[in-house]
């Protein structure tokens, strides 16, 4: 009987296709989410603060190749679990609304949704906000063959690893820019 209750399940050889990177990032304001509902450990709803004017979440497409997210298990000596987690972002070429976007991640404490190269979403900023981290280099390269880019790092301790979001949840999260956005790009 487990310690601390707890169920092994046990997994199955997975045999599906798996890609690494990230595709995009969903991002909006800690204060501007009222609740996260958890249901068998998924997302089954995210609350916007106000209902009436919501800060929907904005998208950050990014190129293959372009993004990362890292989740590190750390465990203490006296018991305690958490999970750090780490996004990365390259925007290539180095431009002003790039760096206008940049320098407001900077200041602000976010939630994210991070669509895997799977097309699976996760959801980072449940149990603590998500804000800019040391070590992002924004570089202009030396060589033609370099990358001009801006780097951005976001990050966060969760109590556990990032919850998955159902597709189904997204069109719900985005304002209409990011939908009519994505109804593009699906023609």
């Amino acid at each position: 009987m487990p310690g601390c209750n707890q169920t092994l399940s046990g997994l199955a050889r997975d045999c599906q296709p798996n890609k690494g990177g990230i595709k995009e990032v969903l991002i909006t304001y800690w204060d501007a989410i009222a609740s996260v509902t958890i249901t068998d450990g998924k997302v089954s709803a995210i609350t916007f603060a106000n209902e009436l004017a919501p800060d929907y979440f904005k998208k950050y497409v990014l190129r293959k190749g372009m993004g990362s997210m890292t989740k590190t298990l750390h465990k203490t000596d006296g018991g305690n679990t958490y999970v750090t987690v780490v996004i990365n972002m390259n925007w290539p070429r180095m431009e002003t609304t790039k760096r206008a976007e940049a320098a407001a991640l900077a200041l602000n404490e976010c939630m994210c949704i991070v669509k895997d190269a799977n097309g699976i979403y996760w959801l980072v900023g449940y149990s603590e906000p998500v804000t800019s981290q040391d070590g992002a280099e924004s570089t202009t390269g030396a060589a033609n063959s370099d990358t001009n880019q801006y780097g951005v790092q976001l990050g966060c301790d969760e109590d556990t690893y990032p919850y998955e979001v159902p597709a189904n949840l997204i069109d719900s999260l985005l304002g209409e820019e990011e939908q009519e956005e994505e109804e593009q790009v699906q023609q």
